[in-house]
């Protein structure tokens, strides 16, 4: 019997996702799958690249869909619109037009049929409004409209699913709100799915099965994984993960674009001579929201935690603090920026290194010393530079053994004063913390799957490949100009 490959694409404008569900049913028609697309053409009243629903983006998205479709040529691809609903359950989502919540702790207990819809639908607006706490009220159109979006999302999936009874099914991310829907449709039914993302380069992507690239779980088994399943020596494999380490630090786009690459080599903020440095590194709050295993476990949010550490140590004359703000956090004004403002004026003795000031951040880590962060990347970056990292949140690297790992805020302020009388029995094994940095290295370097019939030009380009043949999908010109227009009329 020949099997049966479902994807649901409703993400089509974004540089090299679309093209990766092109790779991914191309290699199954190789294999003599059949394939089915599941396509929106402007059902879903908000989606990821259209979150206010303007139709002449629909049709920018349909063509470019469309072009796609043609360059597999092949009769053994079907495309269904992807929303698929009985009367009852479209009076259902019609009805969630007068839903309201009070607080979004509410929202995100909202479930259908044990689906978590309303940790999806905080997720995808936080991400969409940069704002870890966005007001319902204020918002209450676009709550409205991703609401609606991800119970329809996930009851077509799942009835679409349920009809096609496929082998296999094939989804982007599983963040956002209709494919984070889509992904709960899929785990009912118990379909083997699979999700893909970019790798840590280019020339890769990323394929998780039954999981998303946001699971804490899901990455760390992976990363053990592909350590100890290459048959590369550790010599190689320590080479392959430097040059991971070394290509960020160049602000080489790997795969995706360098934070620090309008930063100026060697600029350095106000270091201390006689005190011990102390950087704290902060990341984006509305990254990781809406997921239960990112939650800091110390501090309801990275600001609280950074407004504790400041006040203990204020009078510590053996410290000198300074904050660097993430670059993912340039032009944003939201609560978590203007909380910034607010500590740098009631913390005289922080120096808050803003989100776009030029001041190098791999030059802050070669000349501090200590770096403290919640859980961006630089954490492990530091133990590579041979700086000591606290961890006061979770992280990929969270359990590897690099960093120093407090228990609670109590816990870290002690470490920190042992720390200042050059005690350093709190600090990771050299062995232990080289081998996570390499092991994080090399899984960034070489994780995923090569691409066969996609070549990504760089972050925002990719091509499709057939017999020597490159074809760049784009959308219809006439579209492509009619929603510029449109959009910034709107504007």
């Amino acid at each position: 019997m020949v099997k049966h490959l479902v994807i649901f694409c409703p993400i089509v404008q974004w540089p090299v996702h679309f093209e990766t569900d092109l790779e991914i049913a191309q290699q199954h028609l190789d294999m003599g799958w059949n394939v089915t697309f599941l396509h929106c053409c402007g059902a879903l009243p908000s989606c990821a690249q259209n979150p206010h629903h303007r139709t002449t983006c629909c049709k920018r998205c349909v063509t470019k869909f469309k072009k796609g479709i043609r360059w597999l040529g092949n009769d053994r691809v079907t495309v269904r619109e992807f929303q698929c609903l009985t009367e009852e359950q479209q009076k259902v989502v019609a009805a969630l037009s007068a839903s309201s919540f009070p607080t979004i702790d509410e929202l995100k207990k909202f479930t259908v049929d044990g689906a978590d819809i309303g940790l999806a639908v905080v997720g995808s607006i936080i991400s969409f409004l940069r704002e870890p706490k966005p007001d319902l009220r204020q918002h209450q159109t676009l709550f409205t409209a991703y609401l609606q979006a991800a119970v329809m999302a996930f009851l077509s999936i799942r009835n679409q699913l349920s009809a096609i009874k496929p082998d296999a099914f094939v989804l982007f991310n599983g963040r956002f709100v209709e494919l984070r829907a889509a992904l709960y449709a899929s785990k009912v039914l118990g379909i083997p799915t699979y999700v893909h993302e970019r790798a840590g380069v280019l020339k890769r992507y990323s394929l998780l099965y039954n999981s998303s690239p946001h699971s804490i779980a899901t990455i760390k088994t992976t990363i053990d994984a592909v350590y100890a399943e290459s048959s590369l020596s550790e010599e190689e494999k320590k080479i392959i993960a430097f040059e991971w380490y070394s290509e960020r630090r160049s602000n080489k786009a790997q795969s995706w674009y360098s934070f620090t690459a309008k930063q100026r080599e060697g600029l350095l903020p106000d270091f201390a001579q006689d005190r011990l440095n102390l950087v704290i590194f902060n990341s984006s709050e509305d990254e990781n929201e809406s997921f239960a295993d990112w939650r800091n476990p110390f501090y309801t949010e990275q600001n609280e935690g950074i407004k504790r550490i400041v006040a203990d140590l204020s009078g510590d004359q053996r410290f000198k603090v300074f904050l660097r703000v993430h670059p993912n956090l340039r032009n944003v004004n939201n609560s978590q920026t203007k909380t910034i403002q607010q500590l740098e004026e009631l913390f005289p003795s922080l120096t808050v290194i803003p989100a776009d000031s030029p001041v190098s951040t791999y030059g802050i880590l070669d000349t501090c010393d200590i770096v403290l962060v919640f859980g961006s990347t630089i954490g492990i970056e530091a133990v590579y530079s041979g700086k000591p990292s606290f961890l006061m949140g979770r992280a990929f690297y969270d359990e590897m053994g690099c960093c120093v790992t407090p228990t609670s805020h109590e816990d870290l302020m002690k470490l920190l004063l042992l720390f200042a009388e050059d005690e350093r029995n709190m600090l990771p094994p050299k062995d232990v913390a080289m081998l996570a940095v390499v092991k994080y290295g090399f899984f960034q370097k070489s994780w995923g799957k090569d691409y066969k019939y996609v070549r990504p030009c760089h972050v925002g380009k990719s091509v499709m490949i057939r017999n020597g043949k490159e074809t760049l999908l784009r959308p219809s010109l006439v579209s492509w100009l009619i929603d510029n227009i449109v959009t910034f009329i709107k504007r």
